[in-house]
C-alpha cells in the first residue's frame, strides 16, 4: 500500500474527528449561552425556550415511546425547561429515524421472497421436542427468518482454528464473500485475508466488506478506502460519525460474521486482528 496515501488517509480521519468534535462542543456552547440569556439578557429568550418546550412535549407526547419514559421527560422539561431539553436532546432522541424504519420495513419485504417458511420443518421439530418448538416459533415471529434442516453446526473454540477454516472456504468460494466486523485492525490476519480477497475479486467474486466506523477508526489498514476500490472490493462503514449531537453514535455494529456463497456463514467474538488468534497477547490468551 502507498505510504504517502496511507498518511494522507490517517491525517483526514484525524481533522474529520476534529471537526465533529468542534461542531459538538459549539452546540453544548450554545445551549449555555442561550441558558445565560434566559436570565440575564431579555425576555426574548425566554419566550424562545417556552416555545421549544410547548413543541418539545407535544412531540414526547405523540413519540412512540414507553409511557413512564414519556412522563418522566415531559416533567423534567416542564420544570426545568433548558436543562430539561438539552438532556432530552442528548438522552431521549434515540429512536430509529422514520427513514431508517421505512427502508428496513422495505429490505424485510424483499427478504420474505428467499425466506420461504417450511411448514413441515416445523411439524417435525414438534414432534421431536415440543419446548424447541415453542423457541423456533417465537423467534420466527418476530424475527421473519425461518427455521431449516439438514444443517451443520461446527464449534470452533480458538482463534486460530477460526481462521484457518475461514481462509480455506474462502479460498473455495465462487459467487461472493460477506464480511461484517466491528473492528477490522491492520495485522498479519488481515494481510493474508487481503491477499485472498483480492485474488477472489481477479477471478469475479464479489466481495463485500462492512465494519463499525467507530470500532476500526484507529486500527483501519492505511489507505484502505482506495485500495479496495482498485481491487473492486465493495465497502461501507457502520453508522458514520456526525457532527450533531445524538446518542445514535452508540448504536455500533458489534457483529462478527462471515457469509460465503450463502452455504457458509462464521459467526462468534472474533474480530480481525492478531490478538483474536493469538498472535499477540494485548489481553492475554483469546479464548472466545
Amino acid at each position: 500500500m502507498d505510504k504517502h496515501k496511507g498518511e494522507k488517509n490517517v491525517i483526514q480521519i484525524f481533522i474529520n474527528l476534529l471537526i465533529v468534535l468542534f461542531l459538538v462542543l459549539l452546540q453544548i456552547i450554545t445551549f449555555i449561552f442561550l441558558y445565560h440569556s434566559v436570565n440575564t439578557i431579555s425576555i426574548y429568550a425566554r419566550e424562545i425556550f417556552a416555545l421549544l418546550k410547548i413543541i418539545s412535549v407535544i412531540y414526547i407526547m405523540y413519540k412512540d415511546n414507553n409511557p413512564s419514559y414519556k412522563i418522566i421527560w415531559i416533567l423534567l422539561i416542564t420544570f426545568v425547561p433548558v436543562f430539561g431539553i438539552l438532556m432530552f436532546s442528548l438522552y431521549g432522541n434515540t429512536g430509529v429515524r422514520r427513514k431508517i424504519k421505512k427502508k428496513t420495513k422495505k429490505d424485510k419485504e424483499n427478504a420474505s421472497r428467499y425466506l420461504k417458511i417450511k411448514t413441515e420443518d416445523y411439524r417435525i421439530l414438534k414432534e421431536i421436542d415440543i419446548q424447541k418448538y415453542k423457541q423456533a416459533c417465537f423467534i420466527t415471529n418476530v424475527t421473519n427468518f425461518p427455521i431449516y434442516r439438514s444443517d451443520k453446526i461446527e464449534y470452533l473454540d480458538l482463534g486460530e482454528k477460526f481462521f484457518e477454516k475461514l481462509i480455506n472456504d474462502i479460498k473455495k468460494s465462487e459467487k461472493y464473500i460477506f464480511l461484517e466486523y466491528f473492528i477490522i485492525s491492520k495485522s498479519s490476519m488481515w494481510d493474508r485475508l487481503y491477499e485472498i480477497l483480492k485474488e477472489k475479486a481477479e477471478k469475479g467474486v464479489k466481495i463485500y466488506i462492512m465494519t463499525d466506523q467507530l470500532g476500526s477508526m484507529s486500527r483501519l489498514p492505511i489507505g484502505y478506502k482506495e485500495h479496495f476500490n482498485l481491487e473492486n472490493i465493495s465497502t461501507k462503514l457502520f453508522n458514520p460519525l456526525s457532527p450533531v449531537i445524538s446518542l445514535h453514535i452508540n448504536y455500533r455494529d458489534h457483529r462478527k460474521m462471515a457469509i460465503i456463497d450463502g452455504k457458509i456463514a462464521y459467526t462468534g467474538g472474533i474480530n480481525i486482528g492478531d490478538e483474536y488468534i493469538n498472535k499477540t497477547k494485548i489481553l492475554g490468551h483469546w479464548k472466545d
